[in-house]
């Protein structure tokens, strides 16, 4: 795994070098190459068709270049300064011109992108001695073909020396573009390994705390039972064995619900759990997230419990409801013993984590819990967005 961070920092470098250098050549066709389109007379059919393919396969680099797959680009890469340094080396081969005043080939024009190419693909040295060797192809031609240099070629060859400056230039600035690339690539797979990670311990804290809320307390309730079941208990350890199968998968429903809609639900949850409380519910116009109330109704299950199991039956409890299209606020009160928060083992799920901590994990979520020692207990659960 390691050897793909640096493979991928090298493709996208040279895919944005390669697609630069293709632009630059279709600057070059445009401005030089077009001009020199009334000395096409001046060389044979095949060698002027041979250097069409050189334009067609810049141009089509250029066009296409950030979107076809890498052995399209590396194949075109290629196969342009290879073609272009044969057709270079033939150019007088083919020359069907006037002898007095021989014009240079004309797809010299390009030679500067031509001689660009190989750095995507050869080594610093090789890649100088191509730029060398395209440069002084024209020369060598007329010289083989000729029996002289014409004195265009002459004029023009220094300048086209001069090319291997701007491979220099290039191949440093690969150097840097694959070192950039490669940081951004390794940081990218960091983010995703991070968000992985928080992805998975999410998971297992809801996961955790559909076994605490559900299973546990459908077990708990079960064990304190010496005959059969009733039927509401039954439908409960249904319920929870349905949800554990899912693998908590509720959690990731980002849809939406009308207030009616959530209220309604919330209220549901509230009679299940404590059929005898007094509940006082009001909707306001408008849709809450659906996750924010598998939150809420979470954490109030798990209060509710709590109530249920250290309150007793015998208190009395009022619930309080208000669900808006900006904010959600549930309250549990009862009229129990009450406790001391800071007595309470921290180890305890149905405290910490399955209320406060259910609360907190949701972004715009706060929960509050008011007791002491012969003042009853309150839970406050509120959402804003």
């Amino acid at each position: 795994m390691t050897e793909s961070v640096p493979d991928r920092g090298l493709e996208a470098a040279d895919r944005q070098l390669g697609w630069l250098m293709s632009l630059a050549g279709v600057v070059l066709i445009a401005t030089y190459t077009s001009g020199a389109v009334a000395d096409w007379y001046a060389f044979a059919t095949w060698w002027n068709l041979g250097g069409v393919v050189v334009l067609l396969i810049i141009a089509g680099l250029a066009v296409a270049g950030r979107v076809l797959p890498m052995r399209v680009l590396r194949a075109g890469w290629r196969a342009a300064p290879i073609l272009g340094v044969i057709l270079l080396a033939t150019g007088f081969l083919a020359y069907r011109g006037p002898a007095e005043t021989v014009v240079p080939p004309w797809l010299w024009t390009v030679e500067a992108v031509l001689v660009s190419y190989p750095v995507l693909w050869l080594r610093a040295l090789p890649s100088v001695l191509f730029a060398l060797g395209s440069a002084s192809l024209p020369a060598l031609s007329g010289w083989l073909f000729l029996g002289s240099v014409p004195q265009s070629v002459v004029i023009g060859t220094p300048t086209h020396f001069s090319n291997v400056g701007l491979v220099a230039l290039l191949l440093g600035v690969r150097g840097q573009l694959i070192r950039l690339r490669r940081v951004e690539a390794l940081a990218e797979r960091q983010e995703l390994d991070q968000a992985r990670a928080a992805a998975q311990a999410h998971h297992r804290g809801v996961l955790a705390r559909l076994v605490h809320d559900e299973l546990l307390s459908v077990f708990t309730a079960a064990m304190a039972l010496s005959g059969p079941a009733p039927p509401a208990m039954r439908t409960e350890a249904r319920d929870a064995v349905a949800l554990l199968e899912r693998g908590a998968s509720v959690a990731s429903d980002d849809g939406q619900q009308t207030t009616r809609e959530a209220l309604a639900g919330l209220v549901e949850l509230v009679r299940g759990i404590a059929p005898e409380c007094t509940v006082d519910a009001r909707p306001m116009p408008g849709t809450v997230p659906t996750a924010v109330l598998e939150g809420i109704g979470g954490a109030a299950a798990e209060a509710l419990r709590n109530s249920m199991r250290h309150a007793g039956p015998a208190a009395s409890r009022e619930v309080t409801v208000r669900v808006g299209p900006d904010a959600v606020r549930l309250m549990i009160r009862d009229d129990g013993p009450g406790f001391d928060p800071e007595s309470v083992d921290l180890a305890r799920m149905g405290i910490r984590d399955s209320v406060l901590g259910r609360m907190r994990a949701l972004p715009g979520g706060r929960a509050e819990l008011r007791t002491a020692p012969g003042t009853g207990t309150e839970v406050v659960l509120e959402w804003t967005r």
